[in-house]
């Protein structure tokens, strides 16, 4: 999906540029006087990012399928002590695709790992809250998992 957009110069604007959705179209606002290399690399660089942000999982049910599907897998393997305090999707994680903390339990996940098969992606779930329990990948943590 590449967006069509739509460039305007400010004479006004001096050293911030933005973007937003206008009518289907990405709207980018940039200064007048700034070179055209550099205009070129921001420009693409909102242009990947709204795109990006476009393609984010939609959860119409305000994320309680996820949830639901938390709570069963926490019940399955764990029988109730893992259970998350919060489970989202996160839209931008570097490296990882799941993470959890100890103290105030939330449960995150990439919004990378929305497509794939479901068994992939309950086994991410179950690995990252059996983390909670056993912090490096010990026998007992292979136990779990």
């Amino acid at each position: 999906m590449t967006l069509p957009v739509h460039v305007i110069r400010s004479a006004r604007r001096r050293r911030t540029v933005s973007a937003r959705l206008v009518g289907g179209r990405l709207e980018v606002r940039v200064p007048a006087g700034l070179d055209p290399a550099e205009e070129q690399r921001l420009v693409e660089g909102l242009r990947q990012r709204m795109e990006r942000r476009a393609r984010r999982p939609d959860l119409g049910d305000g994320g309680a399928a996820l949830r639901r599907r938390a709570d069963e897998l926490d019940r399955r393997y764990f029988a109730g002590r893992a259970r998350p305090a919060s489970v989202l999707y996160v839209p931008n994680p570097e490296r990882r695709v799941g993470s959890c903390a100890v103290a105030r339990r939330p449960l995150r996940r990439s919004a990378r790992r929305t497509d794939g098969p479901g068994g992939d992606r309950d086994n991410g779930r179950v690995r990252t809250r059996a983390h909670r329990q056993h912090h490096v990948t010990t026998p007992a943590f292979c136990q779990l998992v």
